[in-house]
């Protein structure tokens, strides 16, 4: 009985994908979702909840030199997230498939963004 608006999603990696698929097929029970290194879903029915999904915040992280998420990964979901008219966010960052503090710092902004009800905003500054 967890209130839709205080649940939030992330993962790095693997995670980040799965935390991706779970918002994306459930939308109505998640407030926002935050993936790090984390490919687009390619499970089947992935966006069956498309139309629900496009109110979902998805902050999508990823470093240019990723082996998780490399740069076809991350054009896939751009095309994606674009033709589904879905409200991802795209941040790249200058790491591999480290977790640095940038990332959970601008985790953090987008994360209170929502619990304060603001739009996320849609420009980062990943430095």
């Amino acid at each position: 009985n967890a209130n839709p608006s205080h649940v939030f999603l992330a993962g790095f990696g693997i995670g980040g994908t799965l935390a991706q698929w779970i918002g994306l097929r459930n939308p109505h029970r998640i407030a926002g979702v935050m993936s790090i290194n984390g490919s687009f879903p390619k499970r089947p029915r992935s966006l069956v909840q498309w139309r629900r999904a496009r109110n979902l915040p998805v902050l999508f992280q990823y470093g240019i030199d990723s082996l998780h998420c490399n740069m076809d990964h991350v054009c896939a979901a751009l095309k994606t997230a674009h033709q589904a008219g879905l409200a991802y966010q795209f941040v790249q960052f200058d790491c591999g498939d480290e977790l640095n503090s940038s990332m959970t710092t601008l985790a953090d902004r987008f994360f209170m963004q929502i619990v304060q009800g603001q739009v996320p905003s849609r420009s980062w500054s990943a430095s």
